[in-house]
Formats: C-alpha cells, sequence, structure tokens
C-alpha cells in the first residue's frame, strides 16, 4: 500500500516471488519507477486532428480542427532514452506507445506517441 501526503510516497510494502511460483499468479499492472534525474527528453502527445468524426461534412475544415491535436510537453525518463535509437518503440507509463522524432539531437531527444492506451480506469472514477 502507498499512502501520499503532499505528493511523497511515505510507505511502500513489496513482497518477493519465489521462482516458478509467481507464474501462476496473473500480474494486473507493473510501475517502473524512474529516477528524478534522468535525462529530460521532450514529448509530443498527439490526438485527433479534428473534433468530428466526419469533417468532410463542413465547407470550412478549420472551423472543426482540434487546438489540442499536439500538445508538446516535457518528461524525465530513464538514462538510456537519453541516446538514439530511432528504430525502437517504448511504452511510457500510462500514456501510450511512442516512437523517437528523426528530428531528435544527442542534445535534444524528442519522442513521439503513436499510440495511446485503453484508459479504463477513467471510466470506472
Amino acid at each position: 500500500m502507498v499512502g501520499l501526503s503532499a505528493a511523497r510516497v511515505l510507505l511502500i510494502q513489496r513482497r518477493a516471488l519465489r521462482p516458478r511460483l509467481h507464474l501462476a499468479w496473473k500480474v494486473k499492472g507493473t510501475i517502473h519507477w524512474v529516477p528524478g534525474n534522468g535525462p529530460t527528453v521532450q514529448v509530443n502527445l498527439y490526438d485527433r486532428l479534428f473534433t468530428v468524426a466526419d469533417p468532410g461534412q463542413f465547407e470550412n475544415l478549420a472551423d472543426c480542427l482540434n487546438p489540442d491535436s499536439l500538445i508538446a510537453t516535457q518528461a524525465i525518463t530513464e538514462p538510456a532514452l537519453a541516446e538514439s535509437m530511432p528504430d525502437a518503440y517504448f511504452q511510457f507509463e500510462r500514456v501510450g506507445f511512442f516512437k523517437q522524432d528523426p528530428d531528435s539531437t544527442p542534445d535534444q531527444m524528442i519522442y513521439n506517441r503513436s499510440v495511446t492506451l485503453k484508459d479504463a480506469w477513467s471510466k470506472k472514477h
């Protein structure tokens, strides 16, 4: 159980798995922690380009453009993601799958979201 107070982790309890015994358990989720001093990269979150299912119904396509179709932000990542890996895909926790942008440089890595994850949690709450 994790207790949060002012965005600080107060307690983490863990249980070690014995070899082979854990194969019978169904894991519901895994959280991977990244170091707080990891490299900062630019992350481009792409969403639908249009706010309607059929933009062809509109005479002026600008009327139904999604202003939030691209959100550029920063993220702290694993140190390995600061290296050039143009052909690899990565899953960023609870956000989606990302691929390194071809315009990335050693000084500024850029990752583009290619697929979002199904968000079952928000439907329940």
